[in-house]
Formats: C-alpha cells, sequence, structure tokens
C-alpha cells in the first residue's frame, strides 16, 4: 500500500475524530491503528521481530516521540488461518499521530523501513480507530 493511498482516509478520519473529540472533552479520543496480516512465504515471527528493532531505532529519532507499537499473535481464535498477526500503534492524540505519518512516510530511511516491511508481511486490512478509556483496571502486584 502506498502512503498517498492512505492520506485521504487519514484526513477525512481527522476532521471527523476532531468534531467527535470536541463532544468528549473530558476522554480525548486516542487514535490506534491495527494492521492485519500474513508472514510472506518464508519469513517468520523472528523476521518480523528483527524489522521492529530496526523500526524501533529509527523511531527512537524521529521528532514525534508518542508512536507506542505492539504485535498480536493469536492464541484462541475461530480461525488460526486467517491472520498471523496484528500489528497495532498508537499516538497521544491526532496531531501527533498526523505528524508521525508525515515525519515517517516523507523520510528517506522511513520508507525503506516500510518496503522492508511489506516484503515481510501481507497486510490485507489498515484501520485506525478511535480510542476512548471508559475504565481503567487495577494492576495486579
Amino acid at each position: 500500500m502506498k502512503y498517498i493511498q492512505i492520506v485521504p482516509v487519514i484526513m477525512a478520519m481527522l476532521f471527523s475524530s476532531q468534531s467527535l473529540a470536541a463532544h468528549h472533552e473530558a476522554s480525548p479520543a486516542v487514535p490506534v491503528e491495527f494492521w492485519s496480516c500474513k508472514l510472506v512465504d518464508g519469513k517468520t515471527m523472528d523476521d518480523l521481530m528483527g524489522w521492529y528493532e530496526k523500526f524501533s531505532k529509527h523511531a527512537s529519532k524521529m521528532s514525534e516521540e508518542s508512536y507506542t507499537a505492539w504485535v498480536m499473535t493469536p492464541f484462541l481464535t475461530s480461525n488460526l488461518k486467517e491472520v498471523d498477526f496484528v500489528a497495532a500503534g498508537s499516538w497521544a492524540n491526532l496531531s501527533a499521530m498526523g505528524a508521525g505519518f508525515n515525519e515517517f512516510f516523507n523520510d528517506k530511511k522511513g520508507t525503506e523501513l516500510f518496503a522492508e516491511y511489506q516484503s515481510i508481511a501481507d497486510c490485507f486490512s489498515h484501520t485506525i480507530w478511535n480510542s476512548t478509556m471508559v475504565h481503567q483496571g487495577k494492576s495486579n502486584p
């Protein structure tokens, strides 16, 4: 997927999310992205985690520092063949998301990293959601 293809979607979400956030000022929406992916034939989770090590080094040098990422693998699902992993990421707010996308996808190293990611993972879905915390549990000792 080329970055330019997702720009209109991101812009539409930003404008609709800002109006939604204005109505829920006590709990501002936090953008969270989800990539549903299968590993490319011959690639392994070790390849993916190796890529994330490179990504983390690059991300730590970016001026937008709020992006946090997770890799989730299913251990109970109705169809274990449907997806190998879900990559998720979150930013502090919508402005940080826009700045992060702009910085990563308009940087030579960022576009090189994304091309390498696409050689490891075949992602068939990319969505961005607004996440509003409605309850925070207590951590276990």
